[in-house]
Formats: C-alpha cells, sequence, structure tokens
C-alpha cells in the first residue's frame, strides 16, 4: 500500500472520526482511526501513515505533543491539526511542532480535502528524496537478509546482500549506501581488517556488526575500529531497528558535518590551486578505489569525446569508452595507428611529430595545459597530472582529448 495514501485520524469525537473516515475513503486513500493518542501512536507505529490529521484536543495528549512524537519517528510525515474556532494560539503551537495545515471546527469536506491533498504530494516528493535508506549486508546469508528485512518497517529500508568481504568495496563504489552491516561468523579478523578499511574510505557511512559467537574483547576491538555498534545474534536482532534508527540519525549529523568540512575545505584548495598552481593528482589504486574517481570514470565513459591517457614515454595506459567503440583496437602508444583512430571521429591532419612534441614539452617544461587546433571544430586539449598507478609511486601523465566535427 503506498503510503503516500495511508492517513491518520485522531478525534475523540465518535462523529468527527466517522466523517473524516468517509472523506478519506472518497479519496482513494486509506484511514486508520482511533480516538486517543495511544491508539494513534500504536496505529502510526504499525502503518507508517503519510499523512495524519490530529484533534488538537485528545483526552490523554495535546495535539502538537503528538506531533511533536509522530516526527521523532518520522520527520517526513504530514501532520494536519483541527482546531476549534479562534484557537488561534494553539493553531501556532501545532505548527511550531511540525504540522503543516491546520483546519478550523467545524469544518468542509472541501478543506480537508485540499489540505491532504497537498500533504500526500509532499510526502511523496520528500519520501522519493530523502528517506529510504540503503543498507548493504556483508556476508550474510539468503535467510538472515529474509530475517532483517521481516525485522525493518516496510519501505523505509532497501537491503542488499554482499557474498564476501572482497566484493563489498565494489558495491560501494557503485551503489549509494548509508548503513553496512557486516556478518563476522565468516572471519572475525578478516571482518576486523575490512572495518580499518572503511574508517580510511568511507566517512560517511554507519557500521553495525553482528556476531553468533563472539567476545566482549571482539566487540571492543569493532568499536574502536569505528564500528557505530554491534549486536549479537539471535537475542539482540530484535534491538536492530532502533539500532538503525540511531544510527541514520548520527549518519544525518556526521554528512552534515562532513560536508561543512568538504566545504571549507575546497575553498582552501581552490586558494592553494590559485596562489601555487597546485599539480593535479589521480590515484589508480588496484584496491580501495574512491567514489570519486569511480564517478569521474563513469563520466569519461559516456561523454562523446575521445579521451586517452599516456605516459612520459607515450604508452597509452588508458582510453574512455568513446574511443574504444571508434577503434578496432587500442594501440599501445602514441603513433600512426593513434592518429588514424583521431581521423574516424573527425581530428583530421593531426602531425604526429607535434603531438608528440607537445607531450614532451608539458611533461619536461611544467606547463599544464595547451589546445592543438587543427580545423574550425577540431581541437586536441592536452593538460598533465601527477598519475599513481600503486601508492606511494607517482609520475607526470598526460590527458588527451580530442574534438572532432
Amino acid at each position: 500500500m503506498n503510503q503516500h495514501k495511508k492517513v491518520l485520524l485522531a478525534d475523540n469525537d465518535r462523529d468527527t472520526v466517522k466523517l473524516l473516515e468517509k472523506i478519506v475513503s472518497g479519496m482513494n486513500m486509506y484511514p486508520f482511526s482511533s480516538r486517543d493518542a495511544e491508539t494513534a501512536l500504536k496505529q502510526f507505529k504499525k502503518h507508517l501513515p503519510g499523512i495524519a490529521v490530529i484533534d488538537y484536543h485528545l483526552p490523554d495528549m495535546w495535539g502538537n505533543k503528538l506531533i511533536r512524537i509522530l516526527k521523532d519517528i518520522r520527520p517526513i510525515v504530514q501532520p494536519i491539526v483541527i482546531t476549534g474556532y479562534g484557537e488561534y494560539e494553539k493553531a501556532v503551537r501545532a505548527l511550531q511542532s511540525g504540522a503543516v495545515d491546520y483546519i478550523k471546527k467545524p469544518f468542509e469536506k472541501n478543506a480537508i480535502e485540499q489540505s491532504i491533498e497537498r500533504a500526500s504530494r509532499k510526502f511523496k516528493q520528500l519520501r522519493e528524496t530523502t528517506e529510504i535508506y540503503n543498507i548493504l549486508l556483508v556476508e550474510g546469508n539468503k535467510e538472515m537478509k529474509k530475517e532483517l528485512e521481516n525485522l525493518l518497517p516496510e519501505g523505509l529500508w532497501k537491503i542488499e546482500g554482499c557474498d564476501s568481504y572482497s566484493d563489498c568495496f565494489s558495491i560501494l563504489s557503485r551503489c549509494m549506501t548509508d548503513i553496512v552491516i557486516i556478518d563476522f561468523d565468516n572471519g572475525v579478523e578478516e571482518g576486523l581488517e575490512l572495518l580499518k578499511k572503511f574508517k580510511l574510505f568511507f566517512n560517511n557511512i554507519c557500521t553495525v556488526v553482528m556476531a553468533e559467537k563472539g567476545d566482549e574483547e571482539t566487540a571492543v576491538k569493532a568499536i574502536r575500529l569505528g564500528a557505530d555498534d554491534y549486536i549479537m545474534k539471535p537475542k539482540d536482532l530484535s534491538r536492530l531497528p532502533d539500532i538503525l534508527q540511531n544510527a541514520v540519525k548520527a549518519l544525518e549529523i556526521r554528512r552534515t558535518s562532513n560536508f561543512k568540512i568538504d566545504d571549507f575545505n575546497r575553498r582552501n584548495d581552490l586558494i592553494a590551486k590559485i596562489s601555487r598552481l597546485n599539480s593535479i593528482n589521480i590515484e589508480l589504486f588496484t584496491e580501495g578505489e574512491s567514489k570519486a574517481f569511480s564517478f569521474a570514470k563513469r563520466l569519461l565513459d559516456n561523454i562523446p569525446l575521445c579521451v586517452a591517457v599516456t605516459d612520459e614515454n607515450k604508452r597509452i595506459i588508458y582510453t574512455n569508452s568513446f574511443f574504444k567503440r571508434n577503434a578496432p583496437r587500442v594501440p599501445e602508444k602514441i603513433g600512426d595507428k593513434f592518429i588514424s583512430i583521431l581521423n574516424t571521429i573527425g581530428v583530421k591532419d593531426v602531425p604526429l611529430e607535434i603531438l608528440n612534441n607537445e607531450i614532451d614539452n608539458l611533461i619536461s617544461s611544467g606547463t599544464e595545459i595547451e589546445t592543438i587546433t587543427l580545423g574550425r571544430n577540431e581541437y586536441l586539449t592536452l593538460t598533465t597530472f601527477n598519475l599513481s598507478l600503486i601508492p606511494h609511486q607517482t609520475a607526470r601523465a598526460v590527458l588527451v582529448v580530442a574534438v572532432g566535427r
């Protein structure tokens, strides 16, 4: 059932509840009714509706307090408060607590319908963009994945399984992941090593460790290495929904903090590049490939330009997908075959001697970028950067971008 069509109704008046049920059902939506805050909370936790229509005067709790509780459980819920005529201060308090609209009693059918429709649209938009969290279950079997899906609230979590520790980095580089759950039953030492790598490469992901057989020492080691929590199977599994909710809250704080730090560092980096002309550095490690590099590589592979990277010996060490589609076979070095491939994409009459000289000049002179103009719409742009194929060993390389007709 679509959650933007679920509506919680909370009003202590039986006739008002029946009227609201009729209106909501007539909108092809699904009402869940209650006449007190306690029942409303149970209904909310069970069905997780996207909209809540709440009377300010409930017998066991003020409506604004109930709204704050609902918003704490699910921040994107869209509460609508019903107040008596002239209760302006109460309406303001409800809006301050998180209500998105208020309706005065006695209310018109159109007023309720329009308010619910607006709330439903807003909830749907927010849910699609902010709420669903992605879990990567590392070394978990299919039964464990199914058990987790049954434990967690429907529609809030998307769980992907990973068969081995070694595969998880390739999944993380191509998929947005919020929380990683590592099953230590398939190797404690390997799991601890994995946590070390997470701490180095993935600051914006929460990690939860679980094990059927473990001890206090292992739990302490995991927490010290950056795990956000440690749970024992099966006795602690019932705690998992609360653990993940706390992890999500911590994750939002962490990501906000990291965003501010990254923004500050980017501004400092920009000043450094302008004032000192720092070199571009690209690392092509075989292990721990970064998300930033993975994104850049996919971008280069999909733009309609021939892109190649050559080292100081004119060996071609990288070509993008567009280049390969126009080349029956990628040549090993810059030479006549490379020139003929450029011809096929409309970059004609490239003098091989000039191209070789430009590459040599860029690498030896410290110049950072050159453009060779060959015709009205034909260009070769070359830029140098530091390239690391293995850690701590850096060499100069040249990026060649060909633009043809």
